[in-house]
C-alpha cells in the first residue's frame, strides 16, 4: 500500500513540475526605431523594427528588420559602422554575443562580410564594434555591430544572439535605456522603392536613428507578444523542495495507517 502511494506521489510531483516548466514560456518584446538625426530629417520614420525574444533566463535573440516609408518611397537599410547599436543589460551578470548576422533579401547586395543578397541568399557576418559613444544623437551604446560598408553592403535584417551570466526575467529586461533614453539605434541607408536596386537606387542621405526608450515616441507602441515570465532557478528549487516534503509526508502517513 505504501509503495503505491509513494509511486502516485512521485507521479503527481513529476506532472506538477512538467506543468510548471511548460508555463515558463519565452517572452517577446517589440519596438520601432523612430528618431532620426539631422541627416535623416527629410525622411519619415519608423526606420527599423526591433524584436527581442527571450529563449530562456540566460539567452536571447535580437532581430532588427528594415521598414519601408510610403511618404518617402524609401526602404531603410542598415549598414556600415554602427549598423546596429544595443544597450544591453547583463541581468546582474556579464553579457556577451554569440552570433551577429546581417541579411539582405534583395538581389545584388553583399551584406556584411561574405553575405549574398536575394531570395535564398546567405547572411554576412557583422564585426564587433564594442561600446560606441558616437551613434549620432542616439548617443552611446555598450554593444555595437559593424557591416563591411553601407550601401551595397547594407542589409534589411540583422539577427544577434545574446547570452548573460546573470538572469533576464523577461524580454523587456534584456535591453536598458542609454543616457539619451534609447534602447537601440541603427545606421540607416535609405534606398529608393520597395525593391532597392544596389546599382543606383540610394539617396545621398545616411544617418543614425534611435528608439525604444523614453526619448522615442515608439515606446508607447511597444508590444509584448506573449508568454509568462520565466521562473528563476530559486523558484524551481523551492517547488522541488515542496514536492519532496509532500511525498515524505504522504509516505509517513501511509506507514502509520498500516
Amino acid at each position: 500500500m505504501s509503495t503505491l502511494i509513494t509511486r502516485a506521489s512521485l507521479l503527481s510531483g513529476a506532472l506538477l513540475l512538467a506543468a510548471f516548466a511548460n508555463s515558463a514560456q519565452a517572452t517577446s518584446f517589440g519596438f520601432d526605431i523612430t528618431v532620426g538625426n539631422v541627416s535623416l530629417s527629410s525622411f519619415t520614420g519608423p526606420f527599423v523594427h526591433i524584436d527581442v525574444d527571450l529563449i530562456n533566463n540566460q539567452t536571447a535573440t535580437i532581430t532588427a528588420t528594415s521598414l519601408y516609408s510610403t511618404a518617402n518611397n524609401a526602404t531603410y537599410l542598415m549598414g556600415d559602422g554602427g549598423s546596429l547599436g544595443l544597450n544591453i543589460s547583463g541581468g546582474g551578470g556579464t553579457f556577451s554575443f554569440t552570433s551577429a548576422l546581417i541579411y539582405n533579401s534583395f538581389t545584388g547586395f553583399t551584406p556584411g562580410t561574405g553575405g549574398i543578397g536575394g531570395p535564398g541568399g546567405t547572411p554576412g557576418v557583422l564585426t564587433d564594434g564594442g561600446a560606441n559613444g558616437s551613434l549620432g544623437s542616439a548617443g552611446s551604446f555598450n554593444q555595437t555591430f559593424n557591416s563591411f560598408d553601407g550601401y551595397t553592403h547594407a542589409g534589411d535584417k540583422i539577427v544577434i544572439g545574446l547570452a548573460t551570466t546573470g538572469t533576464w526575467s523577461s524580454a523587456q529586461n534584456v535591453l536598458m535605456a542609454n543616457g539619451s533614453g534609447f534602447l537601440a539605434a541603427s545606421h540607416i541607408f535609405p534606398a529608393l522603392g520597395t525593391i532597392p536596386d544596389p546599382s543606383n537606387n540610394f539617396f545621398n542621405n545616411t544617418g543614425y536613428a534611435g528608439g525604444g526608450g523614453s526619448s522615442s515616441s515608439s515606446s508607447s507602441s511597444s508590444t509584448s507578444t506573449g508568454g509568462e515570465q520565466i521562473p528563476e532557478p530559486g523558484s524551481m528549487a523551492l517547488l522541488g523542495l515542496g514536492l519532496i516534503a509532500s511525498i515524505f509526508s504522504l509516505r509517513r502517513r501511509s506507514l502509520q495507517a498500516c
